[in-house]
């Protein structure tokens, strides 16, 4: 027998597992045991689901934090001011930079869609043209038969 994993393979398990105690006393110990393995199951989720979003938060505090502590330029003198002037400014041109980046990508999309599209085209006409010369080339042969 394998162990649940979660709460759906738990209440499976407890599903198929009810028809089996016959006994009034194992009835009641059976359906106890099955209460509290569901509020475990449920209760183990809810923890994973907290950690995962604990994890996710505290990635993200480091990350702002590293980024806080970026050296902003080697040498000289700098007030406050100008570093925050500063800092501001490279995100600004990192913004512009994934916006023109994001901008670019739409653009292929839409011109490479656009070359396909004239390229489909052009290959249904060719092959309408070499339709109606092949129908032609058929009535001149059924024409010199005919006479």
């Amino acid at each position: 027998m394998i162990t649940p994993q979660s709460g759906r393979a738990l209440q499976r398990f407890a599903d198929a597992m009810e028809e089996i105690p016959e006994s009034q006393a194992l009835q009641q110990t059976w359906d106890r045991f099955q209460r509290a393995s569901l509020q475990l199951g449920h209760a183990f989720n809810a923890i994973r689901a907290t950690l995962t979003d604990r994890q996710v938060a505290e990635k993200r505090r480091k990350q702002l934090k590293k980024d806080a502590r970026k050296a902003l330029q080697t040498g000289g003198v700098m007030t406050i001011a100008e570093g925050r002037a500063m800092a501001r400014y490279k995100q600004d041109v990192e913004r512009e930079k994934a916006e023109k980046k994001a901008a670019r990508e739409v653009k292929q999309a839409v011109n490479k869609a656009k070359r396909e599209e004239h390229a489909a085209g052009v290959k249904a006409c060719k092959e309408e043209r070499l339709q109606k010369k092949a129908e032609k080339e058929l009535e001149r042969q059924n024409k010199r038969k005919c006479k």
